[in-house]
This record gives C-alpha cells, sequence and structure tokens, in this order.
C-alpha cells in the first residue's frame, strides 16, 4: 500500500498560499510606493508672486492675482487661467501662508489679510487697525490643513483709509506678494 502524501500536500498548499499571500502584500506595497518618489514628495509645493503692483480698492476684499511663480514643480498654479488659486494635487496635510505689504500711508483705519478655501470659509486671517504712522503695512499669515486634490486656495485682502481711495500691493523683494503650499504629510 503507498504512502499517505496529505501531509506534504498540505504544507505544499499552506507554503503556495502564503506565498501568494506575501506577493499580494508586496504588489500593494509597490503600488503605493509608486507615488513615493522623492520627486514626488518632495515637490508638492507652489510659492508664487506678481511682477507688478495690484491695485486693491477701498473696503474690498480682493484675491491678489499672482503672474509669476518662484516655484512650482507640478503646476499646482497657471499664471494665466485663474491666477488667484493654488490648486492641491494630491490629499495631503499642507502648511500654506501669505504675505503682503500695502502701500505706505497715514490714514489705513483696517487691514485684513486672509486664505480662503474654495471659494468658501476663510482658514486664516489677521485683522489689524494699524496706528496712523507714513509707513508700509506688513502682514504675514499662515496655517496648517488638511486638503483633498482639487481643493484650492485664495489669498485675499482688504484695506480701509480715510481717503476712501484704492492702494497698491508693493512689490518688495522676496516678501511681498508671496503666496504658497506645501505638502507636510499623507
Amino acid at each position: 500500500m503507498g504512502r499517505s502524501t496529505l501531509g506534504r500536500d498540505y504544507d505544499i498548499g499552506r507554503f503556495i498560499e502564503d506565498f501568494r499571500r506575501r506577493i499580494s502584500a508586496l504588489e500593494r506595497r509597490l503600488l503605493g510606493l509608486a507615488y513615493l518618489t522623492p520627486e514626488f514628495t518632495a515637490v508638492q509645493a507652489a510659492r508664487v508672486t506678481r511682477n507688478a503692483v495690484q491695485s486693491i480698492g477701498h473696503n474690498a476684499l480682493t484675491a491678489i492675482a499672482f503672474n509669476a511663480e518662484v516655484f512650482d514643480p507640478t503646476g499646482m498654479h497657471d499664471n494665466a487661467v485663474q491666477n488667484t488659486r493654488i490648486t492641491i494635487a494630491v490629499d495631503g496635510y499642507y502648511e500654506v501662508g501669505a504675505n503682503v505689504e500695502m502701500a505706505q500711508a497715514a490714514d489705513y483705519t483696517r487691514i485684513i489679510v486672509a486664505i480662503r478655501v474654495n471659494g468658501g470659509n476663510q482658514i486664516v486671517f489677521s485683522q489689524n487697525n494699524p496706528v496712523p504712522v507714513n509707513l508700509a503695512q506688513r502682514y504675514a499669515v499662515s496655517t496648517m490643513m488638511q486638503f483633498v486634490a482639487g481643493d484650492y486656495i485664495e489669498a485675499e485682502v482688504l484695506h480701509q483709509n480715510g481717503a476712501g481711495v484704492a492702494r497698491n500691493l508693493n512689490l518688495t523683494g522676496d516678501y511681498s506678494p508671496i503666496f504658497y503650499a506645501a505638502r507636510i504629510g499623507s
């Protein structure tokens, strides 16, 4: 009578099933890693600016139009179409911020700088009643927030002044106006 191969067949079957599970896990991991190249994780960022002053009307919350990129390796900003926006390309946690400098004047009564998400709520803002000194007014706002791909942010500014006139958003080297978003985690 022949020997039973049940034990050996069971061991081989268990070995093959374990091997299939490991291959499946490695395939899933490989798919996930395809997006985690150094180029992908390090470049989910944009920093944009302007190359000319922008006139901001008195008492009007105005989205800043950015027509120059300091860097934008993944195309989160478009200089020509909807240039007030940085659009999130990949889900994750982002650091976002804006720096602005309003033209020199002694009659500002209020200045607001804000970042709005998807045309709705402001996610960060700074409001100030400036001291009436004939100086340019500088502001910086930043926050961290979780976004999904397709979300967009806009930097906005409002000023009120005693003369009731428009004022320029200054260009000051690497400080104003600057608008940025950088992915810091998933």
